[in-house]
Parts: C-alpha cells; sequence; structure tokens
C-alpha cells in the first residue's frame, strides 16, 4: 500500500490583459520516504507573460499581436517502497525469516526536474502569419541506481543516487491562414 499526502497551492495575478503571472508550490509526504532522511520534497511553479503589444503603445501596424513569456517548474518523484526500509522475507521451507540481501538506503533522495522555458508569440498582417518560438531546458538529477554492494558490507544490492540527464532545444513553428469569400484555410 502506498500513500501520499499533498498540500497544494496556486495564485494567478493579471494586470490590465497585458501581464499574467502564476505561481505554485506543491509538498509531498509519500510513504516510501517514511524511512529516508528526507521525508517530504517541495517543488515549485512561477510563469510570467507580458504581452507587448498591449502594453507597448505605438507597435508597428504590420504587427497585430506579440507576447513573450517565461516560466521555471520543479517536480519531484519520491523512489519505490522498501528501499529505504527493505522487508524481510519468510523462508517457508526453512521456517524462518531469509537473510536480508539489500542495504537500507535511509540517505537517498527523490528525483528531481527543475526546467525553465522561454518563448515568443507573434503574429502579423493582421493575424495572417503567426509564429510561436519557443526555448525549453529541462535537468533531471538524484536519478536511483542500484549497485552490486561490496560482499563486506555484508549485503548483495545498494542504492546511490547518481546521473544527470539534461535536455534542451528550440522549438519554432510557423503559420498562415487566409480566408476568401466563404473559404479558409491555414
Amino acid at each position: 500500500h502506498i500513500q501520499s499526502q499533498s498540500i497544494f497551492a496556486n495564485v494567478e495575478l493579471a494586470w490590465k490583459s497585458m501581464l499574467y503571472l502564476t505561481v505554485t508550490g506543491r509538498n509531498d509526504w509519500e510513504s516510501a520516504l517514511a524511512f529516508s532522511k528526507y521525508k517530504s520534497f517541495f517543488y515549485p511553479s512561477v510563469g510570467l507573460s507580458v504581452v507587448l503589444s498591449q502594453l507597448i503603445p505605438n507597435m508597428p501596424e504590420n504587427l497585430s499581436y506579440i507576447k513573450l513569456r517565461g516560466s521555471f517548474a520543479s517536480v519531484g518523484v519520491a523512489f519505490e517502497r522498501y528501499i529505504a526500509n527493505p522487508l524481510y522475507s519468510w523462508n517457508e521451507s526453512g521456517l524462518s525469516w531469509n537473510t536480508q540481501t539489500q542495504y537500507p538506503a535511509y540517505h537517498l533522495k527523490p528525483e528531481r526536474t527543475k526546467s525553465f522555458e522561454v518563448g515568443l508569440n507573434a503574429k502579423f498582417l493582421g493575424n495572417k502569419i503567426w509564429t510561436d518560438v519557443t526555448y525549453y531546458n529541462t535537468n533531471t538529477y538524484n536519478q536511483l541506481f542500484s549497485y552490486d554492494a561490496p560482499p563486506s558490507t555484508g549485503y548483495k544490492r545498494a542504492y546511490i543516487n547518481a546521473g544527470k540527464v539534461n535536455n534542451w532545444g528550440i522549438e519554432a513553428v510557423v503559420g498562415y491562414k487566409n480566408k476568401w469569400r466563404d473559404f479558409s484555410w491555414s
């Protein structure tokens, strides 16, 4: 049985249909972490967007709409149950408990992913031509790996937080839409 208790908060603010701010926060208490040093984890996010075409009064006539946006988010994931507190199994043939083969990993941290992105949305020539360009960067760390424990420890398997994966890129979309009498296409 796995259980998760959480608290979540969300605040959204807007100013004159030009500036938007969203802030969230969440804290999780996972039952898989009950015997570890880290009993819970907090992960926030923040997003901000500015509609520049509303904010700047003298925009070029061919530029119908332009919005700049950015965000940051952090997410946590607990490790599997019984890693911080491994269970002993019952050996029915010998009517005894089996020897514990996994090192209790009280020191492990939950896996974390932090990401941010910035982007631009723009429409030109009366909204006929539009574009959406985004740069994103994501880092995942504290990944969980198992390894063969040294025989001197008395265990066969142990776990460690290691590894870091970075993923980044640029996404760009350009579109065109038009209407001729009752026929429209994009």
